[in-house]
């Protein structure tokens, strides 16, 4: 689930109690799901109650899927094909694409995602400072950044990871890696925190 739920109720705005603190044998993963279902904001719910129970069954079986995926690349090409491709392996995600640092921060401000891909090389604001800046917000605590370039290098990678990217990926790059690599950086982020 999107960064904006955060585990701590000291942390997160007032709203309905965490099923976890009601039922210690519940899944944390299952507070995630039912506070998107309770969202005041209809839009940010599950689109369909097919969406909302598929949910429950991935935390139930501990897989970690995205529900919010945004994609920031200058190559409108590279973003389309990148949305085509997700698209049906995640299909109860929402999948934003935007050309920029600047839109990416914008957007990631106004509703956080689950995961972020994001091109190394854009004008302005790269993706080593949109990295820097997203780790710098508290909803991106459980948000796997993952990193996708033409042109980077080991130096880059060092760097990035040093700020808190997730992962490193070289294009081209096969879709199906992208898939199974925001699916084991989300596992992990969530599991340290």
């Amino acid at each position: 689930m999107s960064g904006a739920v955060l585990r701590s109720t000291s942390s997160r705005a007032v709203g309905p109690p965490l099923a976890s603190s009601l039922r210690s044998d519940l899944l944390p993963g299952y507070d995630d799901v039912l506070l998107r279902a309770l969202d005041k904001d209809p839009h940010k719910r599950w689109r369909s109650v097919g969406a909302f129970r598929r949910a429950l069954e991935r935390v139930g079986a501990g897989e970690e899927v995205p529900d919010r995926i945004l994609i920031a690349d200058d190559d409108a090409d590279w973003r389309t094909l990148l949305h085509d491709a997700l698209a049906p392996r995640f299909p109860d995600a929402v999948i934003d694409l935007v050309n920029d640092g600047e839109q990416a921060i914008a957007a990631f401000e106004k509703n956080p995602y689950s995961v972020v891909l994001v091109d190394l090389q854009m004008p302005e604001v790269d993706g080593i400072k949109l990295t820097a800046h997203l780790r710098s917000l508290d909803a991106s605590d459980q948000t796997p950044i993952i990193v996708m370039t033409a042109a980077g290098g080991p130096g880059e990678w060092k760097r990035l990871s040093q700020i808190g990217a997730d992962a490193f990926l070289v294009k081209p790059v096969a879709f199906e890696d992208v898939a199974m690599q925001i699916t084991r950086t989300m596992k992990s982020r969530h599991r340290k925190n």
